[in-house]
C-alpha cells in the first residue's frame, strides 16, 4: 500500500477573538478538504473607546486648566488643557480725586478674582480768572499781573513783558560823508534809553 498527502487549502478565516487596544486577536483557518484548523494573531488595535472629558484642574483667569478622558478598555488617559478664562473687569471707580497740583486715582477690580488694576488721572492745573495787573510794564521793567484760582483759591503772579521803547527823533552825532558813514542817536521819551544807529 501507498499513501498520498497534500497541502492544506485554507479558507479566509474568521475572526474568533477580536482584537482591542488592550489584547491581541485571534484569526482561525478551516481546510476546506479535511477541516484541519490552524489559528493567527491579530495585532492590537489602536481605537481606543475613551469616556467623556472631565474638568481635572479647573482654568483661573491667568492660569490654564487640564481635562482628561480614559479608555474603558485599556485604561489609557487622555489630556488636555483649557484655556485661561482671562480677567472680568468691573467699571473704573476713583479711588483718589485729582487736585490743581496733585494727580488723583482710578481702580477697578476682577469680577473673578483679586486682580486690581490702577491708573492716574491727570492733575487738573490751576484755573485762574479774571487777572489783575499789579504793576505796570515799561519799556524797562516788566510787569506783574496776579490771579487766584477758582477752583483751589491759590493765587499767583505772572510777568507782563517790557513795552517797546517810545523814541524821539534822530539825533546827528556824526554826519555822514560821500567816503564814510555818519552816526545817529534816539533817546526814548519815558526812560532815557539811548540808541545809536548809522
Amino acid at each position: 500500500g501507498t499513501s498520498e498527502s497534500s497541502a492544506h487549502t485554507w479558507n479566509g478565516g474568521t475572526i474568533t477573538k477580536a482584537a482591542t487596544c488592550k489584547e491581541t486577536g485571534v484569526k482561525t483557518y478551516t481546510c476546506t478538504v479535511c477541516n484541519a484548523t490552524k489559528t493567527e494573531a491579530i495585532a492590537t488595535t489602536t481605537n481606543h473607546t475613551f469616556g467623556n472629558w472631565t474638568q481635572t484642574k479647573e482654568p483661573t483667569c491667568t492660569a490654564k486648566g487640564t481635562e482628561s478622558r480614559t479608555c474603558s478598555i485599556c485604561q489609557k488617559v487622555e489630556t488636555k488643557d483649557i484655556a485661561a478664562k482671562g480677567h472680568s473687569m468691573g467699571n473704573w471707580t476713583t479711588a483718589k480725586e485729582a487736585t490743581c497740583e496733585e494727580k488723583g486715582s482710578q481702580t477697578r477690580t476682577c469680577s473673578k478674582c483679586s486682580h486690581k488694576e490702577t491708573k492716574d488721572i491727570k492733575a487738573l492745573g490751576h484755573k485762574f480768572s479774571n487777572p489783575t495787573v499789579t504793576k505796570e510794564p515799561t519799556c524797562s521793567e516788566e510787569g506783574i499781573e496776579s490771579g487766584k484760582c477758582t477752583r483751589c483759591d491759590k493765587e499767583t503772579t505772572n510777568t507782563l513783558p517790557k513795552k517797546e521803547h517810545t523814541f524821539g527823533e534822530a539825533v546827528v552825532v556824526t554826519p555822514a560823508t560821500e567816503t564814510a558813514v555818519g552816526k545817529q542817536t534816539k533817546t526814548c521819551t519815558i526812560c532815557n534809553t539811548v540808541v545809536e544807529e548809522e
